[in-house]
């Protein structure tokens, strides 16, 4: 596995400490932050966290975020310290440790081809005075963690022991929206005094059911047959009187059926037995396929609306409603939708996070393989990854 596995399991294994520790307190306004001060802090303690899967413990491993702990005690030494950290030849605990043991974990031994960084390490703690280091172990606790899947299970347990969780199914439902809620919240604060959330927040934020998430977390947990039908019982279809976004991001394509084949199907099924006030849905593709995307729309003779997007974007033609006609009946104009000027709005993901500008309101929208657009960050939205086109066809054909 590269270094890019390990450092995204590593956030992962965060997250799931975090909601570890909001879930855990006796107090739900209590404010618990996360890529603040350290990994996670709150008002009595700061914690690191590090998770080395493949690794035998050193105490040389554990050095780094050590200082950074003591530099933090040095600026408010009132708190607790906590190193929280998964080796995979220790098992499960919480120990205090000697200054013997301290000294043993900052040791630093240069040599002729030592790095700049090394040396400015060795400064640093050589800084430290006695009184510093004997000060800080009384604050200190090296917590050896359990395994990424016991505290994944541990999580998922927490929250199946929610009062309004019903099955593991919902937990997994509740845990992926809960994991998406902190990622937002790391990646869309960039102050990261920002960055912290309540008990209180978090259960309010799945209760409020505005939001469904499907992650990979399912997969894994559960299989993809379950998976599946669990997409297919919670999935909820757009309101067509109302707008909704639809992105497409890296989403497999099956030999059967491109992206572009998929839309035009949607479409057709969208438009069936459409009334008059139907509104065209929006499709922002990710920008290798948005070219053979608009060739299958012309190929199908489906009539669509890009804002002249390879001339020269025009945000105004865009967004602009289509011109529509009603069936008549006697003479009379009836519910039923005749013709529409364009069927769907469609643009690549680039043009649209240049452009876009709260010029509609989307009522919902749905992200298939797909981060979450900072834009539209206040809106309702169904988030689902590991998903195909059949999938996704399936989806909104049940």
């Amino acid at each position: 596995m590269d270094g890019g596995y390990y450092a995204i399991k590593g956030f992962e294994f965060q997250i799931d400490k975090t909601i570890l520790e909001i879930l855990n307190t006796n107090n739900e306004n209590k404010k618990i932050s996360i890529e603040q001060i350290q990994d996670i802090n709150s008002s009595d303690y700061v914690m690191q966290i590090k998770y080395k899967e493949t690794q035998d413990y050193t105490p040389n491993k554990i050095r780094e975020p050590i200082v950074q702990l003591i530099d933090e005690f040095k600026k408010n030494d009132q708190i607790n310290y906590n190193l929280f950290c998964f080796f995979k030849d220790k098992s499960e605990q919480k120990k205090k440790i000697t200054l013997v043991e301290l000294e043993e974990i900052l040791q630093v031994t240069l040599k002729s081809n030592s790095s700049k960084k090394l040396k400015a390490l060795k400064l640093k703690i050589d800084s430290y005075n006695l009184a510093d280091k004997k000060n800080f172990i009384k604050k200190f606790n090296l917590i050896f963690a359990p395994n990424f899947q016991i505290q994944f299970e541990e999580v998922i347990s927490k929250i199946r022991n929610l009062g309004f969780c019903k099955s593991d199914d919902e937990a997994i439902f509740y845990y992926s929206s809960i994991t998406d809620y902190f990622r937002k919240l790391v990646v869309n604060k960039t102050d990261p005094t920002n960055r912290s959330c309540t008990q209180k927040d978090i259960i309010n934020y799945i209760k409020d059911g505005r939001n469904l998430v499907f992650t990979s977390s399912f997969i894994d947990y559960k299989g993809e047959v379950e998976y599946l039908k669990f997409l297919k019982t919670n999935f909820i279809k757009p309101v067509k009187n109302q707008e909704n976004f639809i992105f497409i991001g890296n989403v497999v394509q099956s030999s059967e059926l491109t992206i572009g084949q998929l839309i035009v199907n949607l479409i057709d099924k969208y438009y069936d037995k459409a009334t008059y006030d139907i509104k065209p849905l929006t499709f922002i593709v990710n920008d290798k396929e948005i070219f053979e995307v608009k060739k299958e729309m012309s190929r199908s003779n489906l009539f669509f609306n890009d804002g002249y997007e390879s001339i020269l974007f025009n945000s105004e033609l865009f967004f602009q409603k289509p011109i529509i006609n009603r069936k008549t009946s006697g003479g009379k104009a009836t519910e039923s939708l005749a013709k529409s000027s364009f069927k769907l709005r469609i643009i690549s993901k680039n043009t649209f996070d240049k452009n876009y500008n709260n010029e509609i309101n989307p009522r919902r929208v749905y992200y298939f393989m797909e981060d979450l657009n900072n834009k539209l960050e206040e809106k309702s939205f169904i988030k689902i990854d590991q998903i195909d086109t059949k999938q996704v066809q399936k989806l909104f054909n049940t």
